[in-house]
């Protein structure tokens, strides 16, 4: 195998399988008993940005002096989000794929190259205060992320159908932001929009609950989980997602904060 392919293992864990290798550097991984072990290695031109990076991940091991590695533990259910943040730092768009990847490697790379995004689905009429301060601070934390919101997102004069599905397509994590009138908002002639098939909320949730990708229900302005009766029946998945709450001021920055914590999971 060429060079690129090969990485020594030193931390008792054998010779890591390397996936990709880029301009910034490579990425391996190594089967443990019940987890697995990632390890990216920079190139002397990824070390400022991958270190930018990976060292405010959770639980990314930073290298030790004199060594330029970085390295994490993961489960089988952990390891294809993993695997793709590190893909997405190295920068996969211009990645030499290593030719023995097996085809379920090969499937997370190819999400990983394509699904980048934040997707954050509100109701505009009672929550767009609360998402224009999340956008504000997912945009400036997430900086290898698209945060998708349609306040700022949507190029001037495009359809929003569109622009609403070429985003799905990049989505690797979507935020769901539920407000107190969330459940029970009407249109016009008084149905309820959820109860509308043609509703972008219903479209846009129901959409990312087939996507197999984590899906957070956000829950702003005191508001409660809706009841399961309270759902169309596309949207009821969306009751069983771990979900949180923003709290109104002084807490809403605090649990922001723990929010982007837990989403360097899915993003960087």
């Amino acid at each position: 195998m060429p060079s690129a392919w090969q990485m020594a293992g030193t931390e008792g864990t054998g010779e890591y399988f390397v996936v990709i290798h880029t301009y910034l550097g490579r990425v391996g991984y190594r089967k443990l008993e019940t987890s697995y072990r990632l390890r990216v290695e920079p190139e002397p031109a990824g070390r400022a940005e991958l270190s930018r990076i990976l060292t405010r991940l959770n639980g990314w091991k930073q290298p030790d002096l004199g060594h330029e590695r970085y390295s994490t533990v993961v489960s089988k259910e952990e390891f294809p989000n993993a695997l793709g943040i590190a893909i997405r730092a190295l920068d996969s768009t211009r990645a030499e794929l290593n030719p023995s990847t097996p085809v379920w490697i090969r499937e997370i790379v190819e999400q990983a190259r394509t699904r980048t995004g934040i997707f954050i689905s509100y109701r505009r009429a009672e929550s767009q205060r609360d998402v224009k301060r999340m956008y504000d601070r997912l945009s400036s934390h997430f900086l290898r992320s698209t945060v998708f919101v349609d306040l700022d997102s949507i190029p001037l004069g495009k359809p929003f159908s569109e622009v609403l599905q070429e985003a799905l397509d990049k989505t690797t994590v979507g935020l769901v932001v539920i407000g107190p009138l969330w459940v029970s908002m009407t249109n016009a002639d008084g149905t309820r929009r959820l109860d509308d098939p043609g509703d972008f909320v219903r479209l846009e949730v129901s959409a990312l609950l087939t996507m197999g990708i984590p899906v957070v229900p956000c829950l702003v302005s005191g508001a409660q989980l809706p009841e399961h009766p309270e759902l169309p029946v596309p949207l009821r998945p969306l009751l069983s997602r771990q979900g949180v709450s923003l709290r109104p001021d002084p807490n809403f920055q605090h649990d922001l904060d723990g929010l982007l914590e837990r989403l360097t999971r899915y993003a960087a």
